[in-house]
């Protein structure tokens, strides 16, 4: 079993860094969501690089860790240090088969990625940290488009968050339920694929209720 950093040329700007593991003579790639920048032009490109290649190591460990623990049955590794964001990504991973619903995950993820630099440790989890995101996807997130997200964007993306949240603390690493107190944002109404009662109601005049 092993797990190595690999990263692949996108653009002539940026390199995506992946994680390859190997098991069980099986190759799988798992995105991080996290780039380099191919020709730094200024002292914070060089350092954000710098940075991006130490947090690619920290998950490179963690994904190990968890990894052998699994398969070993042991737990060497502290939930309360454990990165949020990897976990997220775990789950998504088991919402592969559903391809609506993995892809929402892994769009969620990217963003997570980007609102807290790559780290969000199971320890910091509260309402304001994760207040946050829901500030993040209403005033920064830009879509692949570079346009902001639309209004049910916005709302699939907090609640994949949320439903992650409420896993955690299921599962018992996270010591509060803060899913329940963060402000959901609205759905786009202009979508609306079906009517309430009230809107049908006048065409069911002269049929029996039942």
């Amino acid at each position: 079993m092993n797990v190595k950093i690999r990263k692949r040329l996108t653009s002539p700007e940026k390199t995506s860094i992946n994680l390859v593991i190997t098991k069980n003579g099986k190759r799988t790639i798992e995105t991080l969501g996290l780039f380099l920048f191919n020709h730094p032009k200024s002292k914070l490109e060089v350092s954000e690089n710098k940075k991006t290649l130490e947090l690619a190591d920290i998950l490179r460990h963690e994904r190990l860790i968890q990894l052998q623990d699994k398969q070993y049955g042991t737990h060497r590794q502290e939930h309360g240090r454990q990165n949020f964001l990897t976990y997220f990504k775990q789950k998504s991973e088991e919402r592969i088969e559903s391809n609506g619903n993995y892809g929402n995950w892994e769009s969620t993820y990217k963003h997570l990625v980007n609102c807290y630099d790559g780290v969000l440790v199971m320890d910091d989890v509260n309402i304001e940290t994760c207040t946050r995101f829901q500030l993040y996807l209403k005033d920064k997130a830009r879509s692949k488009s570079d346009k902001p997200l639309s209004q049910n964007t916005k709302y699939s993306y907090l609640n994949k968050f949320k439903a992650c949240l409420k896993l955690a603390f299921k599962e018992r690493l996270i010591n509060e339920n803060v899913a329940d107190f963060i402000k959901g944002f609205k759905q786009d109404e202009s979508n609306r694929e079906y009517l309430t009662f009230d809107e049908i109601a006048p065409a069911l005049t002269g049929f029996a209720r039942i």
